[in-house]
């Protein structure tokens, strides 16, 4: 009995140090930029040694990929709240777009780190639905468009097709407006919407 607590003790203090260790990371990624964070600097601010972390992780991409779920988990979060209450397929695909893009925006260092991830949308499956992910709530839309006849296919694209043109459509967006539109003088939440629109017209 002792040795089961004992086990249970030390699995809460390495889960603890662990996520320590994540917050850490992510709180320099809002300051840095993800190319500069290192072991031994999230070492430093947790007053822990650079060889410690090894124990946790296996070294840098190991650490950012854990980080990369964490920002996954919280756009994905932010499309649910943005998606609340909301049944019309158009409008739908219009402020998911938009809650990706504003993500971005509000979190520029978490989106450099999300978009530089490996991505691989895999195949949909109307059996599983959405997972939860934020690229699955685009092509759970796109899914019940085109099931219910709201979005046409003529050239009969996959559902994981049409989820990468609005995909690309939105990090465009979101990756000019970060860098070479960053401080220029226009209105950017109406070329987001108006970009959006004409794509999403397009489908109907």
């Amino acid at each position: 009995m002792e040795n089961t607590q004992n086990k249970s003790t030390r699995e809460i203090r390495s889960a603890r140090t662990r996520q320590s260790i994540l917050d850490s990371g992510l709180a320099l990624l809002k300051t840095e930029g993800f190319e500069n964070i290192s072991l031994r600097a999230i070492a430093r601010k947790i007053n822990y040694s650079a060889a410690a972390l090894y124990e946790y992780f296996n070294n840098k991409e190991d650490l950012l990929a854990a980080m990369t779920e964490i920002i996954s988990d919280q756009l994905t979060r932010e499309m649910k709240a943005r998606l609340d209450g909301i049944s019309d397929p158009e409008e739908q695909l219009l402020q998911a777009g938009l809650a990706v893009i504003n993500f971005a925006l509000n979190h520029p260092n978490y989106y450099a780190l999300f978009s530089s991830q490996p991505f691989s949308p895999g195949l949909y499956s109307p059996e599983n639905g959405c997972d939860g992910s934020s690229f699955e709530i685009i092509t759970d839309i796109i899914h019940k468009g085109l099931k219910e006849g709201f979005i046409q296919n003529p050239n009969q694209l996959s559902v994981e097709e049409f989820g990468l043109i609005l995909w690309g459509i939105v990090h465009g967006l979101a990756s000019l407006q970060n860098t070479a539109l960053k401080n220029a003088q226009i209105d950017q939440e109406k070329i987001n919407r108006e970009a959006l629109m004409i794509l999403i017209r397009g489908l109907i």
